[in-house]
């Protein structure tokens, strides 16, 4: 007999734990590991909601348009500040971890500096964050780090194609 899991019923520290363990077990796409990462949303509460960066991203794919981090938090009814931008790249590493395999895309890839709306280019800092969150999940990036971003921004729109409508 197999009971359903239920992340609600962890306690703080064993939700911690659980997820770290899933993590480091490689399937970024485990059902458990997903319905573990939204309960830890859930119970941050005022914080940047994946179902909200989820949708900003969805609308800027599907319109083949970059989009700044300040939309992804002002999308979750937040204002752009220091404290929020120390949180985005945990936030947008569990966005890229929760649609990894439905969009067979890192579509983070999209999101950048308000001064690089139009190029759809990375500073420094941001791409390399960017790469190293790919390491994280897995995803081999054997190739120039600018190029690799590309392919990311091409598919991320390419997966907006794919799902326009929907």
């Amino acid at each position: 007999m197999s009971f359903a899991f239920d992340p609600a019923r962890l306690s703080d520290a064993e939700l911690v734990r659980f997820v770290a363990f899933r993590r480091g077990q490689g399937d970024a796409a485990d059902p458990k590991l997903l319905a573990a990462l939204g309960e830890q949303e859930r119970r941050r509460g005022d914080t940047l909601r994946f179902e909200a960066s989820l949708r900003v991203i969805g609308e800027a794919a599907r319109s083949r348009r970059f989009v700044a981090y300040k939309d992804i938090a002002e999308a979750s009814g937040l204002v752009w500040s220091l404290p929020l931008r120390n949180q985005m790249r945990s936030h947008l590493d569990e966005v890229c971890q929760r649609m990894l395999g439905e969009a067979d895309a890192l579509i983070s890839a999209i999101v950048v500096n308000a001064g690089h709306l139009k190029s759809g280019e990375m500073s420094p800092q941001s791409l390399r964050g960017f790469v190293d969150c790919a390491k994280r999940l897995g995803v081999v990036v054997n190739r120039d780090p600018m190029a690799f971003l590309r392919e990311q921004q091409d598919r991320t729109f390419a997966w907006g194609t794919r799902t326009k409508g929907a």
